[in-house]
């Protein structure tokens, strides 16, 4: 019984090894998810909504709804259907002070940061031409998720916002397709 301890410890280390020994260009999870993890990372907060305020609309009546209920926009003016040529209700919505603080000039309202919870899978590497390649299969979750997020009317007329707010119970499936350099695996 004792031989078979030591065997199964040397058996062990020795994978760890290993392991520890590949190479970047090699097609591991560790390896896929040191990449992933900084695609995830350096693309930031996720960002929903981006316009310039004031802003005037005649559509995504759902989302503007959405957003006016949870606080971050208010309407400014509506026009009347007699007053346009084609009937169209135009409605201006602008940034309330709760709107001011979550608002980023230039992306929307940001609401998280994705982080790498695990690879799934990954197809083996295939070449085409001077291209190899594998599909990833991971999952991720948020972080900073702010307050606005779990609003009700948010949550229904924003998909991706309410996985987000799920993600740390229920985590978010990506795929992504890395290319292999003489360096390593990175994102396309």
């Amino acid at each position: 019984m004792a031989k078979e301890t030591s065997k199964t410890r040397g058996i062990i280390i020795a994978s760890l090894l290993l392991a520890a020994c590949s190479k970047p260009t090699d097609a591991t999870k560790n390896n896929f998810s040191k990449v992933i993890s900084e695609y995830l990372s350096t693309t930031g907060p996720q960002c929903a909504m981006q316009a310039e305020f004031p802003k005037s609309s005649t559509s995504h009546k759902k989302r503007w709804a959405a957003m006016v209920d949870a606080n971050l926009v208010s309407i400014a003016s509506k026009t009347d259907k007699k007053d346009s040529m084609f009937g169209l209700v135009t409605t201006t919505y602008d940034l309330t002070e709760q709107g001011k603080s979550a608002y980023t000039k230039g992306k929307g309202f940001c609401y998280g940061v994705r982080h790498l919870v695990s690879i799934d899978s990954f197809t083996p590497p295939t070449s085409s031409g001077p291209l190899t390649m594998s599909e990833i299969a991971y999952q991720y979750k948020y972080s900073g998720m702010p307050e606005w997020t779990h609003n009700t009317s948010i949550q229904a007329a924003f998909p991706k916002i309410k996985a987000a707010t799920e993600s740390e119970k229920t985590p978010v499936k990506g795929k992504k397709l890395l290319m292999l350099n003489s360096e390593g695996w990175l994102t396309e």
